[in-house]
């Protein structure tokens, strides 16, 4: 700690406030992504069946959803990095910091809901589909026999694969209630503390 007059710099509190502001901004950022993924997502779905869907347009959705699944296990770690910063934050600035980390595990709570009605609406739409696609798939425009089996492979396959994304989607938003629960009972600590 280096004492100037009256001020004193503690730098590892100088430290702490860089990778704090910085975590908030990556979560931040995030969310928004994760919210903007998910609006594409459920854009795309509205093609699965119609004449409007494609190879692309499933390519799309998988892209999206990939993405977004991704977004959502890097934001779980970062707000458990800021619970870790919390932890270490100087009494003097607890109080905003808390706010600030439930703002943010608020957002992230409504961007993991809004990926996963995305994600719901992806497999009702394949489900429903069947074999109602009326896309060619690339160089077979003459075999469509063979064509529908094919296009059923990859229809249940995917349904198989999106029903383990939604059950790992599912285990994800256990973890950040989790988060929550141990955000609360930080919460009521710090209460108790400042109530002493």
């Amino acid at each position: 700690m280096v004492i100037f007059g009256i001020w004193t710099l503690n730098p590892t509190e100088t430290n702490t406030k860089g990778d704090w502001n910085k975590t908030c901004a990556k979560i931040g950022s995030a969310n928004k992504k994760i919210k903007k993924l998910s609006s594409d997502i459920e854009r795309a779905t509205k093609c699965i069946g119609s004449s409007l869907d494609s190879p692309d347009n499933r390519e799309q959705i998988v892209q999206s959803q990939t993405t977004a699944k991704n977004l959502c296990k890097e934001n779980e770690n970062s707000l458990n990095e800021l619970k870790t910063l919390y932890n270490q934050t100087a009494a003097h600035q607890k109080n905003h910091r808390r706010t600030t980390l439930g703002k943010l595990a608020n957002e992230f709570s409504q961007s993991l809901q809004a990926f996963q009605v995305a994600s719901e609406k992806v497999v009702r739409a394949q489900q429903t589909s069947g074999d109602n696609n009326d896309f060619q798939l690339p160089g077979s425009a003459s075999n469509g026999q063979l064509q529908q089996q094919v296009l059923k492979q990859v229809d249940f396959a995917g349904i198989e694969r999106q029903a383990a994304e939604m059950a790992q989607l599912e285990a994800d938003i256990m973890d950040v209630n989790i988060i929550f629960k141990d955000l609360n009972e930080m919460v009521m600590d710090q209460g108790t503390t400042l109530g002493n």
